[in-house]
This record gives structure tokens, C-alpha cells and sequence, in this order.
């Protein structure tokens, strides 16, 4: 599972990784997995090392969505409370004024409903 053209995602920004690409997991059962935990499998899937600033664009609806970006499904942004302690306090007002029913609190933000995994033993097309 390759995007169909270059993309950029944060080391643990989730994919959506079909059962059968993943050791000890059901065949049927997709799981989000952490861009990282993929990376390494050929020079075109790769963590990268830049010492550049980066500027990052997420998509956040009012519950956890799987999308496509270059063809690659990835998972939207969850504004749960660890994650929004990472952005600055201006993100959090917007987000709170575009989706009031979170507020107060972030954690009330519903659990996508794919299972989640870290550190994930994948097999890509090719091997």
C-alpha cells in the first residue's frame, strides 16, 4: 500500500492497514497503524530526517474518519486531549468554536472505530 504520489505524514500520523499486511492479526480486521511503524520497507516509505520546519494540515470532522490522501487511506485528525496539548492555543479555540460540542473537554471526542496498533510487523506488496 503506497499513496499514488508523494506524501508527507507525521511519523505518527495513523494509516488504515488491511489484516492480512500485518502478523498476528485477522486477515479481515483493518487496523490504523502509525505511519512509523511502516516506514523503512523500501527507500520510497521512509522516516525522514530533515531539519526544516514543517507545517502540517489536518482534517478534523466531529468523529473519526478514514480518508484517502493520494490514495492512501489515513485517518483524520482526533482532537483528543493529548493531541491538542501538541497544538497551540489558537488551533484549540478554533476547533472548539467549530465543534462546540466539544467543549470543555477534548476527551469526550468519540474512539475511532478501527482497532489500533503500535509497532506492527508489515508486509508490503512486494515481498
Amino acid at each position: 500500500m503506497m499513496p499514488q504520489r508523494e506524501l508527507a505524514v507525521g511519523r505518527a500520523h495513523r494509516l488504515l492497514i488491511p489484516g492480512w499486511r500485518l502478523e498476528d492479526e485477522d486477515d479481515a480486521t483493518a487496523c490504523l497503524v502509525p505511519a512509523r511503524d511502516v516506514a523503512g520497507i523500501n527507500d520510497n516509505a521512509y522516516v525522514g530526517k530533515q531539519d526544516t520546519d514543517i507545517t502540517y494540515f489536518s482534517i478534523v470532522f466531529d468523529e473519526p474518519q478514514v480518508f484517502c490522501a493520494n490514495g492512501l487511506p489515513v485517518e483524520s485528525f482526533s482532537p483528543t486531549d493529548e493531541a491538542m496539548r501538541a497544538v497551540p492555543k489558537d488551533v484549540r479555540d478554533s476547533l472548539r468554536e467549530a465543534f462546540p460540542d466539544l467543549s470543555p473537554k477534548f476527551a469526550d471526542y468519540p474512539a475511532p472505530r478501527y482497532k489500533m496498533r503500535e509497532q506492527v510487523s508489515y508486509t508490503p506488496d512486494f515481498a
